[in-house]
């Protein structure tokens, strides 16, 4: 799969929630909504930004954080691995992205 495929449909269903665009970053890509980024594919997996809100959503489907090594440290970011079943219902995908946009749109009023 291309990168940033996912991100495309996904960005098809949730194309109604604002300005919606896709930036290549770091070999993968960002799925962004009025300038904030609520999601990002890499290595072919979408994670979904998450907070204290919304994380247990995530828990409870089994998903894990996007996470990466750096200077032989294992570090994990606030996002969260996309449940596979939810490719398949685009209105739970929605509300998952929606979700994670609102999980961005507090992150980002907290670094106010």
């Amino acid at each position: 799969m291309a990168v940033g495929s996912a991100l495309h449909y996904i960005a098809d269903v949730v194309d109604d929630l604002g300005d919606i665009r896709i930036k290549r970053m770091f070999g993968g890509a960002g799925l962004f909504c009025d300038d904030l980024m609520f999601a990002l594919e890499a290595d072919g997996t979408v994670y979904f930004k998450a907070d204290d809100v919304n994380r247990p959503a995530f828990e409870d489907a089994g998903s894990s954080p996007f996470s990466y090594e750096m200077s032989g440290k294992l570090r994990s970011m606030s996002y969260w691995q996309m449940p596979e079943d939810l490719a398949d219902d685009p209105d739970e995908l929605k509300n998952l992205a929606s979700g994670a946009l609102e999980a961005a749109r507090r992150a980002a009023r907290g670094k106010r």
